[in-house]
């Protein structure tokens, strides 16, 4: 072994993400943590994205901290010129709780 750890981190960046402009996508958990991320990346390379959590509040509340968020760390994307704009990022909501197999089937 070259002595690299198994548990290395990629150098990944969302630069590497393609122009998703016409793309869809849906992101389990978008409201925090990894799914929060992963929107941010998708939505500031041009996807269209379905935002899937818990509650509509907390999602409202990340819409907002997305359209912040988008103009801080990727001011030169299309995202960011269509929120300095006053446009609305291309981000939907769908109530989604995978805890719950009920709620989970009415979702569908």
């Amino acid at each position: 072994m070259s002595g690299e750890s198994s548990n290395s981190v990629s150098n990944f960046s969302v630069d590497q993400i393609p122009d998703l402009t016409g793309k869809y996508a849906l992101v389990t958990g978008a409201n925090h943590g990894i799914g929060y991320s992963t929107t941010l990346g998708l939505v500031s390379r041009g996807a269209h994205v379905t935002m899937a959590c818990r509650t509509e509040a907390k999602a409202n509340e990340a819409i907002e901290k997305l359209h912040k968020d988008v103009t801080v760390k990727y001011p030169h994307s299309a995202a960011a010129a269509q929120v300095a704009k006053g446009h609305r990022l291309p981000l939907d909501f769908l109530q989604l709780d995978l805890n719950d197999l009920n709620k989970t089937q009415k979702s569908a």
